[in-house]
């Protein structure tokens, strides 16, 4: 009779060692993804601010031309190209900036049908 009670608890011990030790691995795991999402992160911050200070130093020995100004500053979208090629490292430079081109040409359209703003005509001196 007192052999019965025994086999209970040595089950019930085992279960939950073996339950704690596969806590213990998903926490690991579980860890181990995270330190590498931060260094991601802190790798994509970097290049960011690198990108931010390359750019910002290129001006001083380059002019902008007409066409640069037409859209976004090129150190604002170099920061936009990093992003998107982290999500989607397929995108190249070009088609994240032709994306960029037609939603700010599409949403100054909305808001000009709103009345809210005039269009710049273009100037194209050839």
């Amino acid at each position: 009779m007192r052999g019965a009670p025994m086999e209970k608890i040595d089950f019930v011990g085992l279960a939950g060692l073996v339950v704690g030790i596969t806590a213990l691995i998903i926490a690991i795991f579980g860890i181990k993804d995270v330190r590498d999402q931060v260094r991601f992160l802190i790798t994509l911050e970097r290049n960011r601010a690198w990108a931010r200070i390359l750019h910002g130093m290129v001006w001083r020995v380059v002019e902008r031309t007409e066409d640069l100004e037409r859209f976004q500053l090129s150190s604002e979208m170099h920061e936009f190209t990093m992003l998107v090629r982290a999500l989607e490292p397929a995108q190249t430079f070009n088609s994240v900036q032709e994306y960029a081109n037609k939603e700010v040409l599409a949403l100054a359209r909305e808001w000009q049908s709103g009345g809210r703003i005039l269009m710049k005509t273009p100037s194209r001196n050839c």
